[in-house]
C-alpha cells in the first residue's frame, strides 16, 4: 500500500516539472543570436504585396545586445527582393506562465510597431512560436526556424504549441524553396 502511495505521488512529482513553462528572457537571447537567419515558416494569416504572397520571408540578426536586437527583416516577390531594418527589445521580466514580450519597430519608420508574445522555443529543433494582436483584435500566429532547420518535415513541440495558440485556424506555408540571395 505505502509502495503504491509513493508511485502515485512521484507520478505527481513528475508531472509537475515536466512543464517548462514559457521561455525566459534568455531563450530569446538564444533563439535570436548574432548573425542567426531565421525564416517564417508559417503564420495563421495572409498577407499579399501587390497581389502576391512574397516568398522567403526571414529575419536575420544584425545586432544582438543585452535587451534586443536589430534585424534585417525581408522577403520576395515578382517585383524582386525587399529588405528593411527593424529594432526588436524584450522585457527582462519574465514570469513561469507568462510569455515574454518583444516590442518592434521599423527603423525606417517607427510608426511601424509591432508587439510579439515569445510563446515556445525549442533549442533543439531551433523553432519559435510567437503571437501578435492585430489592428482588429485578433491573435495572430508564426512558428519561425533557423534556416539550417527549415525542413518543413518535423517541428514537433513547436508545431503543437502554434496550433495550441492558433487553434482550428488555417496555416499558410511561406515558400522557402528558392532563396539563395539570404545569407
Amino acid at each position: 500500500m505505502i509502495f503504491a502511495r509513493l508511485i502515485a505521488l512521484w507520478g505527481i512529482a513528475a508531472a509537475d516539472f515536466d512543464y517548462r513553462g514559457r521561455p525566459t528572457y534568455e531563450g530569446i537571447i538564444s533563439f535570436y543570436q548574432q548573425d542567426a537567419v531565421i525564416y517564417l515558416l508559417k503564420r495563421s494569416y495572409v498577407v499579399k504585396v501587390n497581389g502576391e504572397h512574397p516568398t522567403c520571408v526571414y529575419n536575420k540578426v544584425k545586432i544582438s545586445y543585452r535587451i534586443g536586437f536589430t534585424l534585417e527583416q525581408g522577403y520576395t516577390t515578382s517585383h524582386g527582393n525587399v529588405k528593411y531594418d527593424v529594432d526588436a527589445k524584450s522585457n527582462l521580466e519574465t514570469k513561469m506562465n507568462f510569455a515574454p514580450i518583444i516590442t518592434t519597430f521599423r527603423l525606417d519608420n517607427k510608426n511601424i510597431t509591432r508587439k510579439y508574445h515569445f510563446h515556445f522555443y525549442d533549442p533543439v529543433a531551433q523553432c519559435a512560436v510567437l503571437t501578435f494582436t492585430d489592428y482588429s483584435g485578433t491573435v495572430r500566429c508564426e512558428l519561425h526556424t533557423w534556416k539550417k532547420f527549415a525542413s518543413y518535415k518535423y517541428y514537433g513541440n513547436c508545431q503543437e504549441e502554434y496550433d495550441y495558440q492558433c487553434p482550428g485556424r488555417e496555416s499558410h506555408s511561406v515558400y522557402l524553396g528558392y532563396c539563395p540571395h539570404i545569407r
